[in-house]
């Protein structure tokens, strides 16, 4: 008999003899280049049935590295072992094992791992193509790590997220409830796990809307929880969110933002000065961040430019005839009067009233300067 106990040998062949039960005496064996051998007929003959206690009952060959491209292992006789092949189970095999070299059905092969094995514990100190920082590797093959190196894994994501309504409202006013289309986008999309979309409104409190749904790209949804609280100053809020699982279990998100905004008044008017009705009806009206450094354009006729501004908000401190900058002609004008106008959803918000000192008959454009 040979016993093969942790060992390496190159270019040998190995007469298995049978040995009492129990006996381990392949265990953990290198082989290279080297024929094994089962050198009693009937030794095999009494497991050619079912050759899965061959490992189970005498662990002969159990965790033996073959290393080479011409292992042969067979029967004395050369008869075909074509039986259950577990007996090789957990074996690690570099080159080629094929059902011609081991003469038998190599596909009952399994749990063999095939290549040179890359084992490190050292934590990597950056990353590499598809390696990430601090990874460590265990038993990895050559076809594993050039993989993992050459074909990094592509992270999926959404790259739009919409839904039917508007998302600038004004000072108190409510987001409403009811039928909305949600549309997004995806980027990667085939490393999205199956029926992993979710969206959540966020505000004011945390409300699944659609759970499990797959990545259909659209969605009608029924919003029947409780309506998007009004804001009663300027803010901008994620009020909805989608999320997605890909398929190494890690979330992705995106959001829907509602901004509550200012609305200011500009346009032209005859009178000296303006009542509330008047400056509500000038041409032009907006929700607006920001004046300061903002164009604005004027129709033909002789009349007074006005506009009026939040309180609340940065004030202009020069008009220049421009559209892109603060140069050219002065544009005369004054701050005439300050008032409080209360929008449509209750709020009161206090305004200055900016008049130009002339009246100007051709058309204007406008550059608010800070």
């Amino acid at each position: 008999m040979s016993c093969l106990s942790n060992s390496s040998d190159i270019n040998q062949t190995f007469i298995i003899e049978p040995l009492a039960i129990d006996d381990i005496y392949t265990t953990g064996a290198t082989l290279i280049n080297s024929i094994i051998y089962f050198d009693r007929t009937d030794m095999l003959s009494a497991y050619t049935a079912n050759l899965s206690s061959f490992v189970t009952t005498d662990t002969y060959v159990t965790g033996m590295t073959f290393s080479s491209n011409t292992i042969t292992i067979a029967r004395n006789d050369n008869v075909a072992i074509s039986a259950n092949i577990n007996t090789l189970t957990g074996l690690t095999v570099t080159g080629s094992l094929s059902a011609t070299t081991f003469y038998g059905d190599g596909s009952h092969l399994t749990g063999i791992s095939t290549g040179e094995t890359y084992t490190n514990t050292n934590l990597t100190t950056a990353a590499l193509g598809g390696i990430p920082q601090n990874s460590t590797f265990n038993n990895r093959t050559m076809t594993q790590m050039w993989t993992d190196l050459l074909y990094p894994y592509q992270l999926p994501s959404f790259s739009s997220f919409t839904r039917t309504l508007i998302t600038d409202y004004d000072l108190g006013q409510p987001v409403p409830n009811g039928f909305q289309t949600f549309t997004w986008g995806t980027l990667n999309s085939s490393n999205i796990a199956l029926n992993s979309i979710n969206i959540d409104q966020l505000y004011p409190s945390t409300v699944n809307v659609l759970s499990g749904s797959s990545n259909d790209f659209t969605q009608l949804i029924n919003l029947t929880g409780a309506t998007i609280s009004a804001a009663t100053q300027t803010l901008t809020l994620p009020i909805y969110r989608i999320t997605g699982t890909n398929t190494i279990s890690s979330a992705f998100t995106r959001t829907i933002t509602a901004n509550w905004k200012n609305r200011w008044y500009y346009g032209k008017n005859v009178n000296t000065s303006l009542t509330i009705p008047q400056i509500t009806s000038l041409t032009t009206t907006g929700l607006i961040t920001t004046v300061v450094n903002t164009p604005i354009t004027f129709v033909a006729g002789t009349e007074f430019i006005y506009v009026v501004i939040p309180q609340s908000m940065a004030q202009p401190t020069d008009w220049r005839d421009s559209t892109t900058g603060c140069f050219g002609n002065n544009i005369p004008y004054s701050n005439i009067s300050a008032t409080t106008i209360t929008n449509a959803y209750g709020i009161s918000i206090p305004y200055n009233i900016y008049r130009s000192t002339n009246q100007i008959t051709s058309a204007q454009n406008v550059w608010l300067c800070s």
